[in-house]
């Protein structure tokens, strides 16, 4: 299984600030601690507005700050509402399946169990449980 760069890049956004609570931050200051492209960041950061996990602030004093608590947000919610859960193999979507056994194929059904097994193991973690014993660590390694 392979997350795609978006959420990679979301979940330390939502790392980021879950080590500095209510505290907004400059975008610019994460794209900087994590030398991704502001660009990018913003419309990352815009995603995770529109999903709730994120308070937007705009203006000179402007920056983002989560909007739950860090023991409020399951690393597999947001990976399930970022990712796209079709994308695995081409048979996971009628729109993308061509292949001519996927009528009679256990393969989709075993890989679609796996799938969901491995969200369901990250609904368990929080953002809070992640930067528990690590906050100070990954504060210091972004930029203090």
């Amino acid at each position: 299984m392979r997350i795609t760069k978006h959420t990679d890049y979301a979940l330390r956004v939502l790392l980021f600030l879950a080590v500095r609570p209510r505290q907004r931050v400059p975008t610019q200051a994460i794209a900087e601690a994590y030398q991704i492209s502001l660009d990018h960041l913003l419309k990352i950061t815009r995603r995770l507005g529109e999903l709730g996990y994120l308070h937007l602030h705009r203006g000179a004093k402007g920056g983002v700050e989560l909007a739950l608590e860090a023991s409020e947000i399951s690393v597999g919610a947001v990976m399930r509402a970022l990712d796209d859960r079709d994308s695995l193999i081409e048979c996971f979507s009628s729109e993308t399946d061509h292949c001519v056994v996927s009528p009679s194929c256990g393969l989709k059904g075993a890989l679609r169990e796996a799938q969901e097994a491995f969200y369901a193991s990250l609904d368990a973690i929080t953002l809070g449980k992640l930067v528990s014993r690590r906050g100070v660590a990954l504060r210091e390694l972004t930029g203090g």
